[in-house]
């Protein structure tokens, strides 16, 4: 006996779809409306919801089938031309997307949205006064920034620059970070002969594209909130500067187990730190309190990306990883059994509806290297990973060699129990790959290795401990346990270079960490410093090279050495012009010999600092061969074309990794304004952090972004949210002119 599908039933599959489209479930979206189609067929609603989803499915083809056989049962349907239209726009079929939305429109002339779509057609097919048309009247219909700058962008491409200028300013009034509608706005100001207010808009759009920048930058190295102050169990400790989260309640079986019982030969019995077990299995233990938090404090970072562990135990720091809001992928052999596949199941679930994450969780049964493989097969990639699987024989460095084919051009992989020499084998690994390694001096030992534009985590060893490292990691630089060397060795240079330079001791601090860094991890390149005055920076880094490098290095100082050349109109402060303050042309001269050549041969390092006298237009390309890669760029030269000479000329030489400083970014609109051109022209995104009102720096990337995407990218936001036919609101579609594509 069969049972009728209830039409009544189309009603709850689709709320359920729009639903899960809501969420950004699409596979699940498409799954419910297939289903309310199933329960009443003759429904256009559904077939047109279907159509839909799949198109933001990109599957192009099963769309368009969906749509046409619609339309043969309920060609009256307007949601069905419409959306059929925007597949035919997709497959650049122009003749057909026009066709469709026009009939969309004749059928509900109040599918603004339809009128928004139909106004990016015809401008392809290069019908542009209809395409003003229907952008003018999706406008009136709903007067939202997207469509104030759709009608500015088509008024601009029939060179109609002050008719453009109203609804580019009425975009950028409603939605100021708009960088496409800045840049047009900009355009036809310019066209316009309103030279001085294109300049402002620009400079205007400069200091808010920063602002937001380093706003997200500090939002991926800030942890959530805490909910409330955390009291820590007694024989706890957690570095300082850690962000805190304790989940310790959806645990119900960790315990404190006796160090004693552990019969591992490598267990650090002696680190007087709790040491956490199963109440079940006491004898086998979890991340002490403080590793636990490296790992939530590294996966902050990485937020609303993929992160893949090896190696759960029972869930503690899956837990971790996955409050910090990354997308989790677990493997471990034991998820296939009983009690590891309920607890970590249900610990993990608690916690997640406890705290709250952004990110979500795939607990994968199975062991690595094969599963790795597998899941990397079908595409998936990660940005953090945490490597805590078998500890034995080879079993850690085949993990480590797996990871690295995996793992993203910006990248961290964590080790835990690096007490163990086999453990130690992985990171040894990655660092013969060229990644960057160290170590955290924790109950356990964890280790980091991390290449591109990241940065571990700082963290300080509890001082109350006697610290020990075992001869296998002896090698390796330990975080933190250098941090009150530096302080008192910086101090000394500081005394030093001081009269040398016109650097803040924050910018100052800054060349040395990142120089002494650069010196311990053994980063290939030469130090390359662009703006020198009197040298005291460059003394400084010459100084680190010479006390920490484990390579010969040089640091090449260029200046003109005869004062600052002359600027540019776009080189001001402010908006006064740079000659009208004290640092215009022909300031700051510091003949070599009266200051450079004093202040190197009083610290002795005359032998590593090499001077080149000159304009950085003639100085850099003669000089970039000698110069060779570079592991320190230090920027600093004031004006945009001297800037643009910095960077056009050696930023290719800067190894992945390598450190760019930039001293006057904040200080001169023309220091901005070539990074930011510079950014553009070369596709990458500098990931800019700040150092005091002026200086920044940043890791240099080994992933480019694509210019012409990221413009895709932003112009696509133009298009605005379409509405569906059942009354929630959807992504963007695609409907950007093909010319920016």
């Amino acid at each position: 006996m069969t049972t009728q599908a209830d039409p009544r039933d189309a009603d709850k599959y689709l709320v359920q779809a729009w639903a899960s489209y809501e969420a950004h479930a699409l596979d699940a979206a498409i799954d419910a409306v297939r289903s309310a189609c199933r329960h009443d067929p003759n429904r256009p609603d559904s077939a047109a919801a279907l159509g839909w989803f799949l198109l933001e499915s990109r599957r192009l083809l099963e769309a368009g089938d969906v749509l046409r056989t619609a339309l043969i049962q309920h060609p009256e349907f307007p949601s069905l031309h419409w959306y059929l239209g925007l597949v035919c726009f997709h497959e650049r079929k122009l003749d057909d997307a026009h066709q469709s939305l026009q009939r969309a429109l004749q059928l509900d002339p109040q599918l603004d949205d339809a009128a928004v779509a139909l106004a990016w057609v015809l401008h392809d097919m290069g019908r542009l006064a209809e395409a003003t048309h229907w952008a003018r009247a999706a406008l009136v219909a709903k007067p939202q920034a997207q469509r104030h700058a759709q009608l500015g962008w088509l008024l601009l491409a029939q060179q109609k620059f002050d008719e453009a200028l109203i609804p580019l300013r009425a975009a950028l009034t409603l939605e100021p970070d708009l960088a496409s509608v800045r840049a047009s706005l900009v355009r036809a100001l310019t066209q316009s002969g309103r030279v001085a207010e294109a300049d402002a808009v620009r400079v205007a759009g400069f200091v808010r594209e920063d602002e937001a920048r380093f706003q997200l930058a500090e939002s991926r190295r800030v942890s959530m909130a805490s909910r409330e102050p955390v009291l820590l169990p007694f024989g706890d400790y957690v570095s300082p500067g850690l962000q805190v989260v304790q989940p310790d309640a959806h645990f119900p079986n960790m315990v404190r187990g006796d160090a004693s019982q552990c019969r591992w030969q490598y267990f650090r019995r002696e680190i007087p730190h709790n040491w956490y077990v199963e109440r079940r299995d006491p004898e086998c233990g979890f991340l002490s309190r403080d590793e636990a938090l490296i790992l939530f404090n590294t996966a902050l970072m990485f937020k609303g990306k993929q992160a893949l562990e090896i190696g759960c135990w029972m869930g503690w720091s899956a837990c971790h990883m996955v409050l910090a809001g990354v997308h989790l992928t677990v493997i471990d052999p034991l998820l296939d059994q009983s009690p590891n596949r309920e607890s970590v199941a249900q610990s993990l679930s608690s916690a997640i509806q406890a705290f709250g994450t952004l990110g979500d969780l795939s607990l994968v049964p199975g062991y690595s290297p094969p599963k790795v493989e597998e899941l990397a097969g079908g595409g998936l990639r990660w940005s953090l990973i945490f490597i805590d699987g078998n500890h034995e024989f080879e079993h850690p460095l085949n993990d480590a060699m797996v990871c690295e084919r995996y793992a993203e051009p910006d990248a961290v992989i964590l080790f835990h129990d690096l007490a163990s020499p086999d453990v130690a084998q992985g990171l040894n690994y990655l660092a013969s790959r060229g990644w960057n390694t160290m170590v955290y001096n924790t109950m356990q030992i964890m280790g980091v290795a991390w290449r591109g534009n990241v940065e571990p985590i700082t963290h300080i060893p509890d001082p109350r401990v006697h610290w020990t490292v075992p001869a296998h990691l002896q090698h390796m630089a330990v975080s933190g346990v250098s941090q009150g060397e530096d302080a008192s060795e910086f101090e000394l240079l500081l005394e030093s270079v001081r009269p040398f330079t016109l650097l803040s001791t924050e910018r100052l601090f800054s060349l040395y960490v990142r120089a002494k860094a650069i010196c311990q991890r053994d980063l290939p390149g030469n130090i390359v410093e662009c703006g020198t005055y009197k040298g005291g920076a460059a003394a400084l880094l010459a100084s680190v090279v010479k006390r920490h490098s484990l390579r010969p290095r040089k640091v090449y100082a260029f200046d003109t050495f005869q004062g600052m050349p002359e600027p540019a109109e776009v080189d001001r402060h402010n908006g006064t012009p740079a000659n009208e303050t004290a640092f215009g042309a022909g300031t700051l001269k510091a003949p070599i010999c009266e200051y450079l050549a004093v202040i190197c041969e009083r610290m002795g390092v005359s032998g590593i600092v090499e001077p080149v006298q000159g304009l950085f237009a003639d100085t850099l390309p003669a000089y970039k061969e000698d110069v060779g890669e570079i592991a320190l760029l230090h920027a600093d030269a004031d004006w945009y074309a001297s800037t643009m000479d910095i960077f056009s000329t050696l930023y290719g030489a800067v190894v992945p990794g390598g450190v760019v400083q930039v001293d006057d970014f904040g200080h001169w609109e023309g220091c901005r304004k070539a990074v930011r051109d510079f950014e553009r022209m070369s596709g990458e995104v500098f990931d800019l952090r700040k150092i005091d009102y002026t200086g920044v720096w940043f890791h240099k990337s080994s992933e480019v972004t694509n210019t012409s995407l990221a413009i895709a990218t932003d112009i696509d936001t133009i298009a605005g949210p379409m509405k569906s036919p059942t009354g929630p609101s959807s992504c963007n579609p695609p409907m950007s002119p093909s010319s920016t594509r």
